[in-house]
């Protein structure tokens, strides 16, 4: 067996140890840790490296929403309705358990009920959440826009009176 080595572009380079640095980050590791994982010596990555990553997907972040907008609806979408689905399967069981008078039984579905529960509430509430950003974004678009036209405007006011 051969080993085959693909060269990546400089970009594809920069964008896979985003995606490296995002995920680390995403499991709950600091800054520190991730640099610590990522250690210079192995993988050229610097403290500093990981600093300015964070700071650009930090930066970046609602254009990534607004890029993959269409894919994170229909996960959103999806896992809303397995959600309900599953509420709906686990009360069938409760119900049946409820029917044979089977309290055990009932009361090892508490812990599932309530977890899916709180699922579903998270699920709306970064729903609104993301919708709140967006809309955000859109008013600092708008803003930046309105500057730049009035600034635009301006300078074909002053060409126009010399």
């Amino acid at each position: 067996m051969t080993d085959v080595s693909v060269k990546l572009t400089k970009k594809e380079q920069i964008e896979q140890r985003r995606t490296l640095i995002l995920e680390l980050r995403s499991q709950g590791m600091s800054q520190e840790k991730i640099a610590g994982v990522l250690k210079p010596d192995v993988l050229k990555i610097s403290q500093k490296t990981v600093s300015r990553d964070i700071e650009y997907l930090d930066k970046h972040r609602l254009e990534y929403v607004k890029r993959n907008r269409q894919h994170m609806a229909e996960e959103y979408q999806a896992t809303y309705n397995n959600l309900k689905t599953l509420r709906r399967d686990i009360f069938e069981h409760y119900r049946a358990f409820k029917a044979k008078d089977d309290i055990d039984g009932m009361i090892a579905l508490v812990p599932i009920i309530e977890d899916i529960e709180l699922s579903i509430h998270n699920i709306v509430a970064s729903g609104y959440h993301i919708e709140a950003e967006l809309i955000k974004y859109g008013q600092e678009q708008n803003k930046e826009l309105e500057e730049r036209m009035e600034q635009a405007l301006a300078k074909t006011k002053r060409n126009i009176v010399v």
